[in-house]
């Protein structure tokens, strides 16, 4: 696709993803963390809850172009979230990776064959249709008396720590879903279709420490940093990856993407955010295990730093300062989660 058409796909498909953010509340970290607690009621009761939310809220976007496609991506967005953080809970590694690699195939597959087709309209329904194939098992839980009572015993006895993974939920997606609207809305599609690009390939990048803290929210030990010393370990070891996927990229971006090359100093921005969510990954784990009441603030104050920087850099520096203000704030979110373990934890590093 071309910039200003991947960057209209973009658009759209964000605006059914933040439905999808939106209505599940963040229960998705909920279903991994009871389900690893042998707590089955509640998890069983979170995946209901938040596709009953995204199903109650997804009609609303009927009135938009592509209304009834965009509909169904956001609940087939929310159940193949529920189901990978189920599984994730069962401690199902395998098949967690086979429904991830599912949906990435089918995706590749559906999604360019569907917009040669039928445009943007068939390339989101491929895609809506890709998360539904990879998330079926999420669907499956029944809806009792009993699943209905757990449901306002569960809102009113763990709303506190369900508002924390909200606002986690809502910061760990930001820079993959409400940003591109703030994006397309302020500086165009084609702005937009270069920096999706690039987030793209940061997204990538980042399924590394998006493993790291969703595996550690079930396991009791993962990875245990007990020092200045680790901490700095793991950093260098982000680093040298963001400076071999560095390396990579300034390659093969010219050759195979050469649309994007005029570009890519903005890619190469953005790859160095990944030391610094490789440690923000393990700081947010070990608060959310611990239920932390201020972990989801600090996760909503760089949501916030990043919309502002976004438009006071992208204003300045293009698409180069966007990605710059994806740096920063990741930078600023993995200091403040630093602090906050520091306090709540009385240790300088985070032990899992």
């Amino acid at each position: 696709m071309a910039p200003a058409i991947f960057g209209q796909f973009a658009l759209y498909f964000t605006i059914a993803a933040t439905v999808s953010l939106v209505g599940r509340f963040g229960l998705n970290y909920g279903v991994a963390i009871w389900r690893s607690q042998g707590d089955s009621r509640a998890a069983d009761c979170s995946t209901w809850l938040a596709l009953f939310a995204t199903g109650a809220a997804a009609p609303l976007l009927i009135v938009l172009p592509h209304g009834p496609i965009l509909a169904l991506l956001a609940i087939a967005t929310t159940g193949f979230t529920i189901s990978q953080y189920d599984l994730l809970g069962r401690r199902d590694y395998a098949a967690y990776a086979k429904s991830a690699l599912l949906k990435g195939g089918l995706m590749l597959a559906l999604a360019p064959l569907g917009y040669s087709l039928g445009g943007v309209s068939a390339a989101l329904l491929a895609t809506a249709a890709a998360n539904l194939a990879a998330g079926w098992s999420a669907y499956r839980a029944g809806v009792t008396l009993e699943t209905l009572q757990s449901a306002k015993s569960l809102v009113s006895d763990r709303g506190s720590v369900i508002l924390q993974n909200f606002l986690v939920d809502v910061a760990t997606n930001l820079s993959r879903r409400f940003d591109k609207l703030l994006v397309g809305i302020a500086f165009g599609t084609e702005v937009l279709g270069y920096f999706q690009f690039g987030m793209h390939i940061l997204f990538a990048l980042e399924l590394v420490p998006i493993v790291m803290q969703q595996v550690t929210l079930v396991e009791k030990t993962f990875i245990r940093v007990t020092s200045i010393r680790w901490t700095l370990i793991l950093f260098a070891a982000g680093l040298v990856f963001s400076l071999a996927a560095l390396a990579a990229l300034s390659t093969a971006i010219p050759i195979y993407f050469p649309a994007y090359a005029s570009e890519i100093l903005s890619i190469q921005v953005l790859i160095f955010a990944v030391p610094f969510l490789m440690l923000s990954a393990v700081y947010n784990s070990a608060l959310q295990r611990a239920a932390s009441k201020r972990v989801g603030w600090v996760s909503l104050y760089r949501s916030l730093v990043l919309m502002f920087l976004l438009l006071v850099l992208g204003t300045l520096f293009d698409v180069t300062g966007l990605a710059a203000a994806v740096l920063i704030a990741a930078a600023i979110q993995c200091g403040a989660l630093a602090a906050l373990h520091a306090k709540e934890f009385n240790a300088a590093t985070p032990a899992l």
